[in-house]
């Protein structure tokens, strides 16, 4: 009887996670498709115009307690900025102004905020409340997001002979909602114009968007005070000729959660790096989704009505699967120290440098259900590798990256660390009828393979041995 009521209880358990995934997977926005080749090939030259207005902060000053006090300040709740205030934005800007000179800010803003964490709140005396922000105003409007990420996108665009680049660096948009008119462009010869804008900046501590946090994935730990840093951004593609919008995208990037002691750290130390990372990643998937993204309708496996299991090895793998090391197989229990919760365990490998391989491409797939026309047409067939550091399970740090690899296949020329944890991706570069694409990054998902952003957990992994 024992054993029975363990089979059910892991048998619900399984069924519990494989609707939250699904649940998850059908919130998640799911990205429009991207431009046609043809388009691409029309536009010609592409100029990009960073967005003019200073993001949104999020930011507040705290009274001190949750009474009559707070009427001065603002006790801003789990998913907002409550303990990032003037740190973040006082060291955020390397590209603009060195983080050095904002040394003196940053640190009198870590002695303003010397509240506690109660809960998901952050108690600030109400008369340091000027002082924050004072710092909070002044810092974050030297920011230099909007520029930071072009000047990014311009250095990866340099690597891709076939796109041409021109700054237009007055003309973006000076607020979210504003559809600037790009006709006076058409001079410049500019076939269409990218514009790029870091719309929101800000701390929370708990990803509030992420579904995961109803299975007990994303905690407020409050006596840790862990808070992760959020980017979101938005880009849109629009044809000079006529104003038509091309390509809308919205990204969103998030950090580990960290406590706040090691945030402001030397100074910042840490955030000035978390931004150089969002900066970049948020410039590659520009790159990515306006340049590169197949618009060949390549085939997804649907997960809907299906269920996870042992046997079934490829359930939810979304565009090139991982072979070595293998997805994983099902667990119905998350590691202690994984967050958020996931369905898939680590699979241990046997090298601290190993050899990664996956499936190839065109996949087996493809050549079922892809015109015989169009497999024709595909050629020049490379792959991109990434790997990331974890940090309590949450996508951190990326530590090794390789492209333009010719097999599914990549013998590491450099050594992990032992008894650690690791998210991988890969994707392949191609060229269909002449024209360069790549396939979307390799992930997993209970539901559709083309979510806008993903989830730290839809990364493969894997863990080193000791």
């Amino acid at each position: 009887m024992q054993r029975k009521d363990r089979s059910v209880t892991r048998h619900a358990l399984g069924l519990a996670a494989t609707v939250l995934v699904v649940v998850q997977s059908a919130c998640t926005t799911v990205a429009s498709p991207p431009p046609a080749a043809a388009i691409r090939q029309g536009i010609g030259v592409v100029a990009v115009a960073p967005a003019q207005y200073v993001p949104e902060s999020n930011f507040a000053t705290f009274a001190k307690g949750t009474g009559a006090g707070a009427a001065k300040g603002a006790a801003i709740e789990g998913g907002t900025a409550a303990a990032g205030t003037a740190i973040v934005a006082a060291v955020a800007a390397p590209i603009a102004i060195p983080v050095v000179v904002f040394a003196g800010a940053v640190a009198s803003a870590a002695m303003a905020i010397h509240g506690t964490f109660a809960g998901a709140r952050l108690a600030v005396p109400t008369v340091d409340a000027a002082q924050v922000e004072s710092v909070i105003s002044d810092a974050v409007a030297r920011l230099d997001a909007q520029n930071a990420v072009a000047t990014r996108l311009a250095s990866i665009a340099k690597d891709e002979p076939w796109i041409r680049l021109a700054p237009a660096p007055s003309q973006g948009p000076m607020s979210a909602k504003a559809r600037p008119d790009y006709a006076e462009l058409r001079i410049t010869g500019a076939g269409a114009v990218l514009e790029i804008a870091v719309q929101e900046i800000k701390f929370g501590d708990c990803a509030a968007w992420d579904i995961a946090m109803l299975a007990g994935g994303c905690s407020t730990e409050p006596e840790r005070g862990l808070l992760s840093l959020f980017l979101s951004a938005q880009l849109r593609l629009v044809r000079v000729s006529d104003g038509t919008e091309l390509l809308v995208r919205q990204f969103k990037y998030k950090s580990p959660r960290r406590d706040l002691a090691r945030w402001v750290a030397n100074d910042g130390e840490l955030m000035a790096k978390e931004f150089e990372q969002a900066y970049q990643e948020l410039a590659e998937r520009a790159h990515d989704e306006v340049f590169l993204a197949t618009p060949l309708k390549l085939p997804a496996p649907s997960n809907y009505g299906k269920w996870p299991s042992a046997r079934n090895t490829f359930y939810g793998i979304c565009w090139l699967a991982p072979i070595q090391p293998s997805s994983g197989l099902i667990i119905w229990s998350k590691p202690a120290d994984t967050t958020p919760a996931v369905v898939s365990g680590y699979t241990v490998i046997d090298s601290i440098r190993p050899t990664l391989r996956w499936s190839s491409f065109p996949r087996d797939l493809d050549r079922r259900e892809l015109n015989p026309a169009t497999l024709q047409g595909i050629g020049d067939v490379t792959y991109d590798l990434k790997i990331w550091e974890t940090e309590e399970g949450e996508r951190s740090r990326l530590v090794y990256t390789r492209t333009g690899l010719p097999n599914p296949e990549h013998a590491m020329e450099e050594s992990l660390a032992p008894d650690s944890r690791y998210f991988w991706s890969v994707r392949a570069r191609f060229s269909s009828d002449g024209q360069p694409m790549a396939t979307r990054w390799a992930h997993s998902s209970g539901g559709s393979c083309f979510a806008n952003d993903l989830k730290d957990r839809q990364y493969h992994r894997f863990a080193t041995p000791k």
